[in-house]
């Protein structure tokens, strides 16, 4: 495709937007799964998400676990915790500015699959949520964030969409 051909190109310069905006996910993405702060803004990152979401978290289940699904796919997920309450499948997003849903859509067919996946391996910690936080800002002063949980009828109609590119064979991992 050509927009895949643009986005391998911008990322072979280290001075890019879309490099800089990848490595700035990467390391926000890392700090929030080791704790390992090397920066400001990994400071400002790890006491936003500590503030603002791990209030809402009652038990870490899983982190960065593999989940695979016999029909023929698998992917890892971020986080698993009970998170307000109930258990959720959590993927973590850093971005400059705040994520709306419909930005954010075409992430929900993979949070689907992994809990899809979970649900068929581990029926006893059964998944009854998805959710994306999104940690967003460019300055370490004006670091934010925001949680999009899908309701039942979006889990529904997005697992539905998983379900068919699974049966079409277009997928093999997240």
């Amino acid at each position: 495709k050509e927009s895949d051909s643009y986005f391998r190109h911008q990322m072979k310069n280290p001075n890019s937007c879309i490099a800089k905006a990848v490595k700035a996910g990467k390391q926000a993405h890392h700090v929030l799964e080791t704790g390992d702060v090397k920066n400001e803004m990994d400071e400002a990152v790890i006491t936003c998400f500590n503030d603002n979401i791990l209030c809402d978290i009652d038990k870490v289940i899983g982190r960065e676990e593999t989940v695979v699904h016999p029909v023929g796919y698998n992917g890892k997920f971020d986080l698993m915790a009970s998170f307000r309450d109930e258990f959720t499948i959590i993927d973590y997003k850093k971005s400059n500015k705040k994520r709306t849903p419909s930005t954010l859509k075409q992430y929900f067919q993979q949070l689907m699959a992994y809990r899809f996946a979970h649900n068929f391996l581990y029926p006893s910690h059964y998944i009854t949520q998805v959710a994306i936080v999104n940690i967003y800002g460019t300055d370490v002063d004006d670091i934010k964030s925001n949680v999009t949980i899908l309701t039942p009828t979006q889990m529904e109609d997005y697992e539905s969409q998983f379900l068919l590119r699974v049966s079409s064979g277009k997928c093999v991992g997240y």
